[in-house]
């Protein structure tokens, strides 16, 4: 599974001319926005549609976009999102509590009913979250923040100006997050960052203020992306035995987020 935001009309066009793109089944854009989250779906694995639900209040046009997967047997819910963005003279740290809020109780209630048929449900995108200005991430009970239970209090920057040659200043946030509600026999293995390396021979023009101008590295994003890995049992809290007898291991379950370059 794969999580683009701020996916241009013209970066799509792009993207679904790639080689790889053959291999993913996408999320349709919303019509007339210059800018949108994509979910993508290894072909086969999807169970069922996409859906995009508007969030209420939201002055920029943000959704949740999201689809049940097949895991091992088991239906995971994943889903995307773009919460506010920060403007002059309002961080949009409400609407982002609200947002969270809503995607939160929105996935949890996908998988209700489903018993040991679910494994879960996992939020991945740009978020924007500061803790900062928003406060503590306001989890639901069930929620994990992953790349805090693989890694702990190490920082994570995802938007970070000193580290990305393709930015300047000095501002270092964790924008980008991983959530997951997983089901019983759902666990993190692995949470790594990456496109932190410029693309070769890649340049980016710019300017300052003062009239200055030049070119830095290219790099996929302004943001660096999150994979995250997650391992999910056959069944719920035990492994089913297969047709000879054996017990089936684990299968794995791998989510990729990435703001659009």
């Amino acid at each position: 599974v794969v999580a683009l935001q701020e996916v241009t009309p013209s970066i799509l066009g792009l993207l679904r001319g790639c080689a790889f793109a053959r291999g993913f089944e996408w999320s349709p854009p919303p019509p007339g926005m210059p800018y949108f989250a994509v979910l993508l779906t290894r072909c086969g694995l999807r169970l069922g549609p996409f859906e995009r639900t508007h969030f209420t209040g939201s002055r920029q046009g943000r959704d949740l976009v999201r689809c049940p997967v097949d895991a091992g047997g088991r239906r995971l819910h994943v889903a995307t999102a773009h919460l506010e963005s920060y403007v002059p003279g309002d961080p949009g740290s409400q609407e982002r509590r609200k947002q969270l809020a809503a995607a939160q109780a929105s996935l949890v209630g996908s998988g209700e009913g489903e018993g040991d048929a679910s494994a879960g449900c996992v939020l991945l995108g740009d978020l924007n979250w500061n803790e900062r200005s928003d406060g503590p991430m306001a989890l639901q009970p069930g929620w994990l923040d992953v790349w805090v239970k693989a890694h702990g209090d190490a920082p994570g920057f995802t938007y970070d100006c000193r580290a990305n040659p393709m930015l300047g200043g000095n501002l270092k946030l964790r924008l980008d997050r991983v959530l997951a509600h997983p089901g019983p026999g759902v666990d993190v293995t692995e949470v790594q960052i990456i496109g932190r390396e410029p693309i070769p021979g890649g340049t980016r023009e710019f300017s300052k203020r003062g009239g200055a101008t030049g070119s830095r590295p290219l790099l996929p994003s302004d943001h660096f992306g999150l994979v995250c890995d997650l391992s999910v049992c056959p069944a719920a809290g035990r492994r089913l035995g297969s047709a000879s007898g054996a017990a089936e291991p684990p299968r794995p379950v791998e989510v990729i987020d990435l703001d659009s370059p």
